[in-house]
């Protein structure tokens, strides 16, 4: 669920002006184009997920969605910024 929602926000985005902040991710897009480049960012990070889930380590698990939670809603937040012509 947070994979899907990184994505939607990530192309919402792209479609108000902002670009991609990670490096990793941005530098897919130029051979890729941004979604194909979003789509194996994900199919990347869900595999790590997986591996986390199968060798139980929650901690780890936690951590993962913590931080994807966060950037859906860094990524809200820009959106609502520029749509709001603050940033």
């Amino acid at each position: 669920m947070l994979q899907a929602l990184d994505v939607m926000t990530t192309l919402a985005g792209f479609t108000c002006g902002l670009g991609e902040a990670n490096p990793a991710i941005s530098h897919f897009f130029p051979a890729m184009g941004p979604l194909a480049g979003l789509v194996l960012a994900k199919i990347l990070t869900v595999s790590l997920i997986v591996g986390f889930m199968a060798y139980r380590r929650i901690e780890k698990w936690s951590f993962v969605n913590t931080c994807f939670s966060l950037l859906v809603i860094w990524n809200s937040a820009l959106i609502l910024l520029r749509l709001f012509h603050v940033a």
